[in-house]
């Protein structure tokens, strides 16, 4: 069975980015609006508009940072915070990533979750594997690929899969579509999901 989900970047559908940096300091950070927030395929507001937005810190190849959205799971938590820290490498056209992530919700109904995640990427293609720190049977990997821009737009093609796990989405997977625009600071994103159960 085949569901499609289109969000678009439309007036109240918008997922609008702005970023800022502040010179020489690493220090970056960025506010979304957007006409729903999924994660790994899985909406997490319910189809409804969102607010998030983001701080990171750069220091020579470690990033840490946070991030926050609006989340609805139909019980108490009302917001999800994440807070990460990963390093980053080049080896030539190479290039390898490894970091945690811990994944905190306001409420009592959601637990936090953390989990490692490693991946590297060579010339357009990336891919990102994710382990549950508390239950190493709990993973999902994600990859994609970057296509040609065409009239200033940043298409990209990403597969992602859940190995075990999290809302009993084992083996599930997900094709994605995503295509990008930069305006200045500001990015106008369209994504469209088609899920494979």
């Amino acid at each position: 069975m085949r569901n499609i989900f289109l969000a678009l970047l439309l007036s109240v559908c918008a997922f609008t980015t702005v970023e800022a940096q502040l010179p020489t300091t690493g220090l970056s950070g960025g506010v979304a609006v957007s006409s729903d927030y999924f994660f790994r395929g899985v909406s997490q507001h319910g189809g409804n508009a969102v607010l998030s937005g983001n701080l990171d810190l750069d220091v020579g190849p470690i990033t840490v940072g946070a991030w926050a959205s609006q989340v609805d799971f139909g019980n108490d938590a009302t917001f999800e915070y994440d807070l990460y820290a990963n390093f980053a490498h080049d080896f030539g056209a190479f290039s390898l990533n490894a970091g945690v992530i811990h994944y905190g919700y306001n409420g009592d109904d959601v637990d936090a979750v953390n989990e490692y995640v490693v991946g590297g990427s060579v010339g357009p293609v990336s891919a990102n594997y994710y382990m549950d720190m508390d239950d190493t049977k709990v993973a999902y990997w994600e990859g994609s690929v970057r296509l040609p821009t065409v009239l200033g737009l940043m298409p990209s093609v990403q597969y992602g899969r859940h190995v075990d796990g999290v809302w009993d989405l084992n083996g599930h997977e997900f094709y994605a579509l995503d295509v990008h625009k930069h305006f200045g600071d500001l990015v106008l994103r369209a994504k469209i999901y088609d899920f494979v159960d």
